[in-house]
């Protein structure tokens, strides 16, 4: 026998699945569980540390030796800190931060950096042409390394008769090129200070 409308809707009813709501809500909370984990895991990206370069590891160098090392204003470090400026191979990138030129002065003197009363490390950028006074170097031990370009020493002799004026005598003339050390220091230091002079190019030296 057919069946009617009425009853076929109801047979049909019968057999549908009623949903089951311990289902739904395991459900929601495995979901609302993988949102909770992706708030924390999305974590904001880490600022990129800036890679320390041969010239940081030059510099952190020279500052542990001299403030770790005793001191004396008679027989400073030389040999060792000559033997590290030797050791770094200049490259601009490391040290162009610090090369401030001034075309209107002979040269700028661009602080480094410095421990008073031990040492304070110069980058000096010498305008194309020009050149210091002679000078001494205020009773200090000197260190010279070449960054860049080239430069040219000359050393002349004190005058045996102070307050006596006459001309200097010349005792050399020495060419600096890239990663050239140079030592030079007054025949009597009576402070504990290095400098350490860096120079760069013809095109625009530096130098302490």
């Amino acid at each position: 026998m057919p069946l009617s409308k009425s009853s076929l809707t109801r047979a049909l009813r019968s057999k549908t699945i009623a949903p089951n709501p311990q289902i739904f809500r395991e459900a929601g909370h495995a979901l609302n569980n993988s949102r909770s984990q992706a708030r924390r895991s999305a974590k904001p990206p880490s600022p990129l540390k800036r890679q320390k370069t041969a010239f940081d590891h030059l510099l952190n160098n020279i500052t542990a030796h001299l403030t770790n090392t005793p001191f004396s204003s008679r027989s400073p470090q030389i040999p060792y800190l000559h033997a590290v400026l030797r050791a770094y191979e200049t490259n601009p990138s490391h040290w162009s931060k610090y090369a401030h030129a001034n075309p209107d002065k002979q040269y700028t003197r661009n602080l480094v950096c410095e421990v008073p009363g031990i040492f304070n490390l110069l980058l000096l950028v010498w305008t194309p042409g020009k050149k210091s006074p002679v000078h001494d170097h205020a009773d200090a031990h000197c260190l010279m390394k070449i960054l860049k370009g080239e430069i040219r020493e000359t050393r002349f002799a004190i005058p045996n008769f102070p307050g006596k004026e006459g001309p200097l005598a010349e005792t050399s003339s020495v060419p600096y090129g890239m990663d050239n050390v140079s030592y030079m220091a007054d025949s009597v230091c009576s402070f504990p200070l290095l400098q350490f002079f860096f120079l760069a190019s013809k095109e625009s030296c530096v130098h302490s």
